[in-house]
């Protein structure tokens, strides 16, 4: 695993000046590979379908935070899916055109369609975290008020209890500004 990256090179060659030991240890490399995305995704769906089923059949609390709560835990399944799916598929169907022995062309294409997908399952490190810290409504709201000032628009509390807009952030300490009149 350690000497190339070019997946299901040997295993074209059926034998042919390689040995049985390479042939097993190739053969494994790709059981790893696969099952390292379908074991996850499939707990992933599993998982997420109950949470999902649970959370539609809950008739006590905020509505509103039970359907961000099924957006979010979606949204993290959507994402396992679009950064991993394309590449394993990418990945099974190169590793037919090698074993078949199809010409040397599609083989190509069939790789650089591959290495192009790979890309795409480095993205879920970069996603997930984008999912998870913009799910929670206190974490977006400290980051705007943090990195965007000008966007955040504020309640503030009066004195008499009347609330107005304000263009100003809020503290990170307190949720409302009571001003004196």
């Amino acid at each position: 695993m350690m000497k190339t990256f070019q997946c299901c090179k040997s295993l074209k060659n059926h034998g042919e000046n390689g040995t049985t030991t390479k042939d097993v240890v190739d053969s494994l490399t790709e059981v790893v590979f696969f099952t390292q995305i379908l074991i996850p995704f499939s707990i992933l769906v599993y998982c997420t379908a109950c949470i999902v089923n649970r959370l539609r059949r809950k008739t006590v609390g905020d509505r509103t935070k039970l359907k961000r709560a099924v957006i979010l835990v979606t949204t993290v399944m959507v994402v396992f899916s679009l950064c991993f799916l394309p590449c394993t598929i990418a990945r099974m169907i190169l590793l037919i055109v090698r074993v078949q022995d199809m010409n040397e062309q599609i083989q190509d294409q069939a790789d650089v369609v591959f290495n192009g997908l790979l890309v795409l399952s480095y993205m879920d490190c970069l996603l997930d975290p984008l999912v998870y810290c913009f799910s929670s409504t206190k974490f977006k709201a400290l980051y705007l008020s943090t990195y965007f000032p000008f966007l955040v628009q504020t309640a503030v509390r009066r004195a008499d209890g009347s609330m107005r807009k304000s263009a100003q952030p809020l503290s990170c300490k307190r949720d409302s500004v009571v001003l004196d009149s």
